[in-house]
């Protein structure tokens, strides 16, 4: 591109065909150097993103990895909450089964305390007739004194009648000894079931405490029995969220992995149009010098120069080069990668 015809100074219709010819050899070259800088821009745009993909690539395996942990943390968690949830249930059901037996239980305390104040109550009445058994005996006895008083005195006529006296006297002794026997008894058996009434009513209390208690037990279980469920639910809806978080990052990483190959593509493609556009020799000023030139300059905009540019003397041009086109099969390839790529990335 740098052999350029020098004008005669006539202004005739050569000159001012030299001067368009120069002017569009001009814009050519600096088509030309606008389309070198592009292709290095793309180039170097491509490695940016290829390090940045392979960063992002690597940033997806470790959430993939850490999400996979995290799945099989939560399904364990949710297995251990189903166990306490069970345990939890049975425990309740077993409260619920202890409730009723210790009802059962004072039931039978209540029985046996009125039993016990029944039995206090035979032990009164048979006290009371001891005593009217005592006072028929004294009186018994008396009367036999009586008899065998009458006796002596009636003499020989007597002492049949002295003999009977004598034996109702021993017998109303030995039914005074034996009645005085039998209320000591009943006494030691009244104390033992005042005692005995005493010890069941402290027994009962015990049990209405005890009955209390579980069924406090028992709502308090069943309480953790439905907190235990609800987050056995709240549980299973994180697994869910889960699972889809990592089919999401799956995707993702399917995604990374397709852009990975487009801009692989994309490179080879610039690399070739840089390639292509280094065929043609531009002169100085025209040339970009892309070991020195920055990223940040490469991607702003030149614009053409308006001046005339001062041209050596011309020289045999380049042979013509025609570009080939692109290959059907890598455009369709773009094609299909940028149409799934088009889906975009998935967020959670």
């Amino acid at each position: 591109m740098t052999p350029r015809a020098l004008a005669t100074g006539e202004d005739d219709v050569m000159d001012q065909l030299i001067r368009k010819t120069n002017e569009t050899l001009d814009r050519m070259a600096e088509l030309i150097s606008q389309t070198q800088r592009a292709a290095y821009t793309v180039v170097t745009g491509i490695n940016h993103i290829s390090r940045g993909n392979q960063s992002l690539a690597q940033r997806t395996e470790q959430q993939a990895a850490a999400m996979e942990e995290t799945s099989a943390t939560v399904e364990q968690l949710i297995t251990t909450i189903g166990q306490n949830t069970h345990n939890t249930q049975r425990a309740d059901n077993l409260s619920k089964e202890a409730v009723a037996v210790a009802q059962v239980g004072g039931a039978t305390v209540e029985k046996t305390a009125q039993a016990m104040s029944e039995m206090a109550e035979a032990s009164r009445r048979v006290v009371e007739m001891m005593s009217l058994i005592n006072e028929i005996t004294f009186q018994t006895n008396l009367l036999s004194i009586n008899a065998a008083v009458e006796a002596a005195r009636a003499g020989d006529q007597g002492r049949g009648f002295a003999v009977v006296a004598n034996e109702v006297r021993s017998l109303a002794r030995r039914s005074s000894e034996a009645s005085k026997d039998i209320q000591n008894l009943v006494r030691e058996i009244q104390e033992k079931v005042a005692n005995g009434k005493e010890w069941v009513g402290e027994l009962e209390t015990g049990f209405m405490k005890i009955i209390q208690t579980i069924k406090q037990v028992s709502d308090a279980l069943t309480e953790v029995s439905l907190a235990t469920q609800e987050g056995s639910q709240g549980i299973e809806q994180i697994g869910r969220a889960v699972a889809e978080m990592t089919d999401v990052i799956e995707h993702n990483a399917a995604l990374v992995d397709q852009l990975a190959h487009t801009t692989d593509i994309l490179n080879k493609k610039s690399e070739l149009l840089q390639s292509m556009s280094s065929r043609f020799v531009l002169a100085e000023e025209s040339r970009v010098d892309f070991e020195e030139a920055s990223f940040e300059a490469l991607i702003t905009p030149s614009r053409v120069d308006k001046k005339p540019n001062k041209w050596p003397t011309p020289r045999a041009s380049s042979p013509r080069w025609t570009p080939a086109p692109p290959k059907e099969k890598e455009s369709r390839e773009l094609e299909d990668i940028d149409s799934e790529l088009g889906e975009g990335f998935e967020e959670f």
